[in-house]
């Protein structure tokens, strides 16, 4: 019983770290990245008055986004609230997504994805742009807070990268030399169904695979053992019965060697005393007819006397 206990102990354990490391897998390849972000640098050229910059987000050939699924693509930028800004008013984002193949030593663009979104810093009037400076001044002059604001652009909506020609790099340009501090472009992952749920929920879906993982792969484990053992019996049962056999052959042979070299010669016990019964009436006949043979003989003698 102490066995049986540490051997479905051990099975046990064996089939909780199975499972386990099977849902880590599993969440690794099934659930992308919530998120990616990326820095992007603005080029400001004196001859062109938009700011451009492409980024390289993968190398050619390979995809930084998941095949079929959705992102919601935006951009921050976080200005100054200076006059220039004030005067440029309403500008545009543009973008650009392309896919990168080579062909030879060249790498050829193809646009897969362009989209274009106006932005435009939030009004304050002056009256209250001057109460503003007045009240957060000490903060300013601390060096706490800025003047400035961080503008949240959505560029795309449900992005859908294709397999077959993945993205692989992207051009973002302003319409207008707006003053900035940084910029940062933004995938969120738009997750549905199960993704959605083991995102959401990961304890709660980590606990409901396992739970399930573990109840197959144990319940496969001791029908394994239950087989293995059940055809382990048979074996012994029938090496047993073979050395009975064997056991009771050695004594009989032991005991009547006549039945052994009958048993040599292949002819059954049955048979063998058939035939000597056989044998024994044969000769009881023959017996018989010699007797009966003599006492003719005499009474015909007898006979041819008188």
């Amino acid at each position: 019983m102490l066995f049986l206990l540490t051997l479905l102990s051990v099975v046990a354990w064996m089939m909780a770290t199975v499972s386990f490391t099977m849902y880590s897998i599993f969440r690794y390849l099934y659930l992308p990245s919530a998120q990616h972000i990326e820095s992007i640098h603005l080029n400001f050229d004196v001859m062109n008055d938009r700011p451009t910059t492409l980024v390289r987000m993968s190398e050619p050939g390979s995809a930084f986004l998941r095949a079929g699924q959705e992102y919601d693509m935006s951009i921050f930028l976080e200005v100054l609230e200076s006059d220039v800004n004030k005067d440029f008013g309403m500008f545009m984002i543009q973008v650009e997504l392309y896919n990168d193949r080579l062909e030879g030593e060249k790498v050829v663009q193809t646009i897969t994805f362009e989209s274009s979104r106006h932005s435009i810093l939030r009004y304050q009037s002056p009256l209250l742009y001057v109460m503003s400076t007045v009240v957060f001044s000490p903060w300013l002059l601390a060096g706490v807070t800025e003047q400035k604001q961080t503008l949240h652009t959505f560029l795309m909506e449900q992005l859908t990268d294709d397999g077959n020609t993945p993205t692989n790099s992207l051009r973002v340009s302003l319409s207008k030399p707006v003053q900035l501090y940084s910029a940062r472009l933004q995938f969120d992952a738009h997750f549905t169904g199960l993704r959605a749920f083991m995102y959401w929920y990961p304890i709660l879906s980590a606990v409901v695979f396992n739970t399930v993982m573990f109840f197959f792969l144990f319940s496969g484990a001791v029908v394994f053992l239950v087989i293995a053992y059940l055809q382990y019996s048979n074996s012994l049962n029938q090496d047993h019965a073979d050395w009975r056999e064997h056991d009771y052959e050695d004594s009989m042979m032991q005991s009547d060697p006549m039945s052994s070299m009958q048993g040599m010669g292949g002819i059954d016990t049955i048979d063998t005393t058939e035939a000597l019964s056989m044998d024994s009436r044969s000769d009881t006949l023959d017996s018989t007819s010699t007797e009966g043979y003599g006492l003719r003989q005499r009474v015909y003698g007898k006979t041819m006397d008188d």
